[in-house]
């Protein structure tokens, strides 16, 4: 297993389990920006002059920001006119490690079923037994070498 690549997927899982524990940031309905500022009491037309643009601005930017739409250039200026830092992440729905090995075992699975297609051809076949065996043997070589390699499409 490449250890630098071990080493920063558990490290990753560790800050993601964090954060996944804690559940803050689903963004609110109406999103972050206007959430904050309806709880500082600020109006369109304050954040606008906070931000030197027109308060239309803000209206669009606050639209933006549901849809999605959004410069994080942008997020980070009205955050800070809002007294506020951007925090930006993107989290794994799983961990990273099994990411990982899920597509290790994917690769191993279509390995061995070239390999097991060729041995038909052949007139061997091999036992459910040895499948699996053989599918765990593999995972772990893939995991070993560059994880790269894990990810080629072919």
């Amino acid at each position: 297993m490449n250890l630098n690549n071990e080493i920063a997927r558990r490290h990753l899982d560790a800050k993601f389990d964090k954060i996944k524990e804690i559940n803050i940031f689903t963004r609110p309905t109406k999103g972050w920006i206007k959430a904050i500022r309806n709880a500082l009491g600020l109006t369109t037309t304050q954040l606008a002059k906070r931000l030197n643009i027109a308060q239309p601005r803000i209206i669009a930017i606050e639209k933006d920001e549901v849809l999605g739409n959004l410069k994080i250039s942008t997020l980070e200026g009205v955050a800070d006119a809002l007294g506020c830092e951007l925090v930006y992440t993107i989290v794994p729905r799983q961990s990273l490690a099994n990411m990982t090995y899920e597509q290790a075992e994917k690769k191993a699975k279509l390995m061995l079923k070239n390999a097991e297609h060729t041995m038909q051809l052949e007139n061997q076949s091999s036992s459910k037994e040895s499948n699996k065996e053989q599918l765990e043997e593999l995972i772990k070589e893939l995991l070993k070498g560059s994880q790269a390699r894990l990810w080629d499409e072919d």
